[in-house]
C-alpha cells in the first residue's frame, strides 16, 4: 500500500499543514481539508495543495511528514526549493 505525504497552504490563515494519508484516500482527505470537515484544519479553509510525494511504507511517510512538521517556514520554503519536482502549485513566500 502506498502512502502520499502532502502540504496544504491557507491563504485565510497564512498556515502550511503537512500530513500523510493512503495514497487510496488522499483526494478525500484533501476535500476534508478543503470543505471544513476537518477539525483541525476548518478554520484555514480553503486549502490549497502546495506539495506532495508517495511512499511506499507507512513508517516512512510518518517518518517525512514528522521531520517536515519539524522545519520553519524558512527552511520549509528551502525544501520546496530542492524537491521542486514534487510541487503541485507555485509556493507563496509570504513571511508571518
Amino acid at each position: 500500500m502506498k502512502y502520499t505525504v502532502y502540504v496544504i497552504y491557507s491563504e485565510t490563515d497564512d498556515q502550511y499543514f503537512r500530513g500523510y494519508c493512503r495514497t487510496r484516500d488522499f483526494l478525500t482527505v484533501l476535500e476534508h481539508h478543503s470543505n471544513g470537515k476537518d477539525l483541525l484544519t476548518s478554520p484555514g479553509k480553503p486549502w490549497k495543495l502546495i506539495w506532495k510525494t508517495e511512499k511506499e511504507k507507512e513508517g516512512r511517510a510518518k517518518k517525512l511528514c514528522k521531520v517536515m512538521k519539524n522545519l520553519t517556514r524558512e527552511r520549509l520554503m528551502e525544501f520546496f526549493d530542492k524537491y521542486k519536482e514534487d510541487l503541485a502549485t507555485d509556493v507563496p513566500t509570504k513571511n508571518k
